[in-house]
């Protein structure tokens, strides 16, 4: 049995990358000998319900610190080099450009290394930092996953990667949410953005589409679950724009898959996205969609006039515009919700594992 170790840069937070990773990990600990290594761990313990065959390593405490990039690879390299050691792991998983910075504590261990991008290079190619992580390790790591065909071009034109050396994988759909039984709700009037708040999920153009919204339609409520670093600065800008009781901020929530049903539609406003997994939640409960279309994973997800509306990035004017339509057309709302799940095959489970043990067996 090959040992496995997937690297996260933190277990303890609660986002896209993370509820994925716990995911991949407790199916393939079904595998293999599954070990799951979370660099910086702000919180106590991991929000996730994780299988008792994985291992699980918090290699450092931060809860409360204020610390450099360079400062957290130091204080993790011999941790983690030793437990990879110890454990004798096979092969390393290394989720997200955090965790990527780590590189070196496992490229000169004799480990099979693969990196996994679950970002957008092309939206964040200004990122000096995050660009050179990127290039690093595509260039060392044995193999590089990325979450879509844009994404994977994007590294091939940027990085000179070979195509052996590259691949795309989505991410999948929960079973749980394919089998359930979930009605669309045509008479909703509500709204619902289900995410991380933070600067690069566009919550400032989210509240300039809430306020040209309110200009034309009265009638609706944004409900807005998640947290994050932007969290203070959006109930901020609420109060600001004076609307309070249109834009509610939840926070988070320990039942998002509860959330969806009952709302009119899911939109994002990111400016950045890898495959947004709110959007193939929301596609897996009906609901129709509305995003910007940025560089990826909204137009993998989303076919535009179909089951949503893809919009020119950042036009909120537009958004607006797009989200009150739906709002005031029901036989429209009810059109996109019927074919919401059109296109979801290729985000199945089993499709998806599939790829994922062909890669681990391949190295």
């Amino acid at each position: 049995m090959k040992k496995i170790a997937i690297v996260s840069s933190d277990m303890t937070a609660v986002g896209g990358a993370e509820t994925v990773t716990a995911a991949m990990a407790n199916e393939l600990s079904r595998i293999y000998e599954c070990h799951l290594i979370s660099i910086c761990n702000k919180y106590e313990k991991t929000p996730f319900s994780l299988a008792p065959e994985i291992r699980y390593f918090p290699v450092l405490n931060t809860a409360g610190e204020q610390t450099r990039v360079r400062d957290f690879v130091l204080k993790s390299r011999k941790p983690i080099r030793d437990y990879l050691k110890k454990n004798q792991i096979d092969v390393v998983l290394i989720i997200d450009v955090f965790a990527a910075a780590t590189i070196v504590n496992y490229l000169f261990s004799g480990k099979k290394t693969v990196f996994c991008d679950h970002g957008a290079l092309m939206t964040n190619l200004s990122v000096k930092t995050d660009t050179m992580i990127r290039r690093i390790n595509s260039s060392l790591a044995k193999k590089v996953i990325v979450l879509t065909e844009k994404n994977k071009e994007a590294y091939q034109q940027q990085f000179r990667i070979p195509e052996k050396k590259i691949d795309f994988i989505y991410n999948w759909v929960d079973d749980k949410l394919l089998r359930s039984e979930t009605t669309y709700n045509e008479n909703s009037n509500r709204i619902l953005s289900m995410g991380r708040v933070a600067k690069i999920k566009g919550p400032d153009l989210l509240i300039k589409t809430a306020k040209k919204l309110r200009e034309r339609n009265d009638n609706w409520v944004w409900d807005v679950y998640g947290s994050g670093d932007a969290f203070e600065d959006f109930q901020k800008w609420i109060q600001e724009e004076g609307l309070e009781g249109w834009v509610i901020p939840h926070g988070m929530t320990n039942d998002p898959y509860g959330k969806y049903p009952g709302h009119a539609m899911e939109v994002l406003t990111s400016y950045s996205e890898g495959l947004p997994l709110a959007l193939l939640e929301a596609k897996a409960n009906y609901l129709p969609l509305v995003s910007f279309d940025i560089h990826t994973g909204p137009s993998d997800i989303i076919t535009d006039g179909i089951d949503g509306y893809l919009i020119e990035p950042y036009n909120t004017d537009r958004m607006a515009e797009k989200i009150d339509q739906l709002l005031r057309d029901k036989a429209l709302r009810k059109n996109f919700s019927q074919h919401a799940r059109d296109n979801l095959d290729k985000f199945k489970k089993e499709t998806i594992l599939k790829k994922w043990i062909d890669l681990i067996e391949s190295l």
